[in-house]
């Protein structure tokens, strides 16, 4: 199984392999949230893989796949991405990189940061677990998806299950009308994933922290080198009972704030988020929204 020690080494031996001009290393560096100097130190003439190491050692190993997941955008390298997926995906026993589709009480996610593990999942019954690596540079599509339902033995149909953890009418008509356009392009189409209770990525420990497991996304795209999240904001998003009239919603403050802040930290992380609104899609033209927007965001990513 890699060690951090030996994500150390492969990072700071790509840079040699790459035949990366020493002069040109401390701002590479830089660009990689590492250190561009270090007081007394030789310079990176002296030899390059060695000066890459020194401002690695001493990082733990999500901060380690921080960096290698910024090689791997930045520059392209398949051995970082097999040893980054065998890192976060060869837990024998113990992988669980995507938790979604939950059809009864909402889990609670203890992640032990440390060891770099799930220590304990509420209510995982109710949840499907996704224990396959997914590189970055790949995505998860739809025949990812129904292989791992295959090789699960799990019965029924996948379709059926992930419709059954829809939380409203807004969100079937958003599913819905997403596979149905585009049923055509059959196991290739991105896998469009519901409820995500959590989902493996070093820069969302880094940057959200506790928050990584606590926070539910109603749908979830996996695409080469990019991430997007879909919310559909009913009601709750935004208002309250009036305590004077039980049937009547008021506007707020606080619970759009908390959604404005929680849609901030996403995109630190490294999300693309996008909001509809639930009256558009239940009530509006929901499925002719769906429809072009998907349309036009497939044609910007060159998948149509």
């Amino acid at each position: 199984m890699t060690n951090k020690y030996d994500l150390v080494e492969a990072i700071g031996q790509f840079f040699v392999d790459r035949d990366v001009k020493s002069t040109v290393l401390p701002s590479i560096c830089k660009s990689l949230g590492l250190e561009e100097s270090i007081v007394g130190e030789e310079p990176a003439t002296a030899g390059r893989k060695s000066f890459v190491e020194r401002r690695l050692v001493n990082k733990d190993m999500y901060e380690l796949l921080v960096v290698a997941e910024k090689v791997i955008s930045e520059f392209g390298s398949e051995k970082l991405e097999m040893m980054v997926a065998s890192i976060h995906g060869g837990r024998k026993g113990d992988v669980k990189n995507l938790i979604f589709a939950s059809n009864g009480p909402k889990p609670t996610v203890s992640f032990d940061l440390i060891n770099g593990k799930i220590k304990s999942i509420t209510d995982k019954k109710y949840c499907l677990i996704y224990d396959k690596p997914i590189f970055p540079a790949q995505g998860l599509t739809l025949g990812d998806l129904e292989q791992w339902w295959v090789d699960k033995k799990y019965k029924g149909s996948l379709y059926d299950r992930l419709y059954d953890s829809l939380q409203s009418e807004s969100e079937e008509v958003f599913f819905e009308t997403y596979y149905t356009t585009f049923n055509h392009l059959g196991d290739k189409v991105p896998a469009l994933i519901p409820q995500v209770y959590y989902y493996y990525h070093p820069k969302t420990i880094q940057q959200l922290g506790k928050k990584a497991f606590t926070q539910r996304m109603d749908f979830m795209l996996l695409v080469p080198r990019r991430n997007f999240i879909f919310e559909i904001d009913g009601n709750h998003h935004y208002s309250v009972s009036d305590p004077n009239n039980s049937k009547k919603l008021i506007p707020s403050p606080a619970l759009y704030g908390e959604m404005a802040a929680e849609t901030r930290q996403l995109l630190l992380a490294g999300y693309e988020v996008y909001r509809f609104g639930g009256y558009e899609i239940y009530k509006g033209k929901g499925r002719k929204i769906v429809r072009e927007f998907f349309n036009e965001l497939f044609v910007e990513l060159g998948i149509i």
